[in-house]
């Protein structure tokens, strides 16, 4: 008797399941170019690029120099007293050590940078996704660069065209 009721309760979810998906109307966009339509997007790139590229060439700057008095030190070692030789690569060491602290916090800025500036943008895209599907009386909308295969309704014009409605005027 369980197994009858068991049955049939899982005969009516899948049948509710089967006739909720054949009432969903699917579309997608293509995030990509969404996003690179944006000039916040393009503006948050640019200067997230700037910011990396000129801590890098700190940290780079850092490193010859580094390289540099190892070779130095390596040159001159064998002159040293074993104090002064410990002291100086204990120095060097320390050095590199702090490098790679600026390095790791270089990439922990950058992630804080990002979402600083992505953040915005993306609670902004799907806001505009969620006025265009309602629009559109659409209940899914997929990302086309996710899926296999992407035929049908394709709001990405006019996802476009309601995020450069909210675009940050400056």
């Amino acid at each position: 008797m369980k197994k009858l009721i068991v049955g049939i309760v899982a005969m009516l979810t899948l049948g509710a399941t089967n006739v909720s998906a054949q009432n969903a109307k699917i579309a997608h966009i293509d995030y990509l170019v969404v996003t690179d339509s944006l000039p916040s997007k393009l503006k948050a790139d640019k200067e997230i690029a700037a910011y990396i590229q000129e801590e890098q060439t700190v940290l780079q700057e850092a490193e010859a120099k580094l390289r540099k008095d190892v070779e130095i030190h390596m040159a001159d070692a064998e002159n040293l007293s074993p104090t002064i030789r410990q002291m100086r690569e204990e120095k060097l060491s320390q050095r590199q050590n702090d490098l790679q602290l600026k390095s790791q916090q270089l990439q922990q800025d950058v992630q804080t940078l990002s979402a600083r500036y992505y953040n915005p943008i993306e609670a902004r895209l799907t806001k505009a996704v969620e006025t265009v599907a309602k629009k559109n009386n659409v209940t899914y909308v997929l990302d086309q660069g996710q899926t296999l295969y992407a035929a049908g309704l394709d709001l990405t014009k006019e996802v476009t065209a309601e995020m450069l409605k909210s675009e940050p005027v400056k």
